[in-house]
């Protein structure tokens, strides 16, 4: 498993949704678990953008979100 912190940004037009992905060592057995955190996945009201309060510009990233994934846990 890799120890790198991978940092990716998704353009949900109106802003940005940040998937962090984080290694985790267990400093007893030297484990390295995988944390993630997602961050800023919202939508926005219409007066703010003209794709705001439209919840199918979400459908691509969540369907990057679920292959990056790939069943794992979103921990934060």
């Amino acid at each position: 498993m890799s120890a790198t912190l991978v940092v990716r940004f998704y353009n949900v037009h109106f802003g940005d949704a940040i998937l962090v992905t984080v290694p985790d060592k267990d400093p007893k057995t030297k484990k390295v678990t995988k944390r993630r955190i997602l961050i800023d996945f919202g939508n926005a009201p219409l007066v703010a953008s003209l794709q705001g309060g439209d919840d199918s510009v979400f459908k691509p990233v969540v369907d990057a979100l679920i292959k990056e994934l790939a069943g794992k846990p979103i921990d934060l």
